[in-house]
């Protein structure tokens, strides 16, 4: 779960610990392995299809081991690729002991992008979300995937960021 989208209510509170290792293998070969532990109260979920029914999580926790690459080539062009496995469990209060609600087991995403020398970018990506729990008595969520496009321009030394973003491209199902 990113910090900036964590569903908390009110006093919710996350505490998170992130150990990250990079390596530059040549200058067009880049690795990273990170590791990281969240703790978390008060999260209140809405369920996708409606905004009247919520799922309250007391107190739960996620482990997620994350390893990604990218390639660079000349001409500004790059691929990379990513996949993540995620442990989630609430801690205390209602289903205690089962997961996390919409926290996939698993995530994995490829893409790859241009980059132009007057700071513009284009990246077109697909991204896989595995299997997630919905909430007490509800069936599980099987996986997704979706593909997404994106073009940025950074212009006045990267002062200003303008972008546009289309988000499941072919309009999938899931």
């Amino acid at each position: 779960i990113l910090a900036d989208t964590l569903p908390l209510d009110a006093g919710g509170v996350a505490t998170s610990y992130t150990a990250r290792w990079e390596a530059e293998w040549t200058p067009h070969i880049f690795t990273s392995l990170e590791g990281q532990h969240q703790e978390l109260e008060n999260l209140s979920f809405a369920y996708p299809s409606t905004q009247l029914v919520t799922v309250d999580v007391e107190r739960g926790r996620t482990d997620r081991v994350t390893a990604g690459g990218n390639i660079w080539f000349d001409g500004g062009i790059g691929v990379y690729g990513s996949a993540s496995l995620i442990r989630s469990e609430i801690t205390e209060g209602i289903d205690e002991g089962k997961r996390i609600p919409f926290v996939p087991d698993w995530t994995a995403r490829i893409g790859a992008v241009w980059v132009h020398p007057l700071q513009i970018r284009a990246q077109i990506e697909r991204v896989w979300a595995g299997p997630q729990a919905s909430g007490p008595g509800l069936p599980e969520i099987d996986g997704f995937g979706s593909t997404n496009i994106a073009i940025s321009w950074e212009p006045l030394e990267k002062r200003i960021a303008l972008g546009f973003v289309i988000r499941n491209l072919f309009d999938e199902d899931y």
